[in-house]
């Protein structure tokens, strides 16, 4: 794909989409249902939803990727992926959330068929847009409607801290 036809697809993309607002609300079903075996998953979730966007813009998407991945730990992260919140029930709700919080962006901007490996291995993602600066830049311009929806979503739905 050409760099131009690669930019006209980014600048469809960052629309507000019905898919962008459907993923976002598949993320806050999945928190919800965690949330019923630890109502705090829910809280600190939404404490997530409403401070990570400002760290993506100001200090980079990979940085922002690092910091969920380490504040999640690997055992929590594969624990979510494994999707049974009784597997969770003696771990830190604020682990858990940042693990959820790191799935849902990554299963956001991982939905394409050649990437959708990296939800299960993050690191693996993060090396990939460190040595890709193009995809980089494209993958943080296609977060931002996601980021917005999945952030009022969760102010509307979950409960404040």
């Amino acid at each position: 794909m050409s760099r131009s036809a690669r930019w006209i697809e980014v600048a469809e993309k960052t629309q507000f989409s019905a898919e962008t607002v459907k993923r976002a609300l598949d993320s806050l079903t999945e928190v919800e249902n965690f949330n019923q075996k630890n109502n705090k998953i829910g809280k600190a979730y939404r404490t997530r939803a409403r401070s990570i966007p400002s760290s993506v813009y100001e200090n980079g998407l990979l940085s922002t990727l690092s910091f969920l991945y380490a504040k999640a730990t690997k055992e929590i992260y594969e624990k979510i992926l494994q999707g049974d919140p009784s597997k969770l029930a003696d771990d830190s709700h604020e682990k858990v959330a940042y693990a959820l919080y790191l799935k849902h962006l990554l299963k956001h901007l991982c939905n394409s068929d050649d990437r959708k490996k990296y939800v299960e291995n993050p690191r693996e993602f993060m090396k990939f847009l460190a040595e890709n600066p193009h995809e980089l830049m494209v993958v943080q311009s296609l977060l931002k409607p996601f980021l917005i929806e999945l952030k009022h979503l969760a102010e509307a739905v979950l409960e404040a801290e």
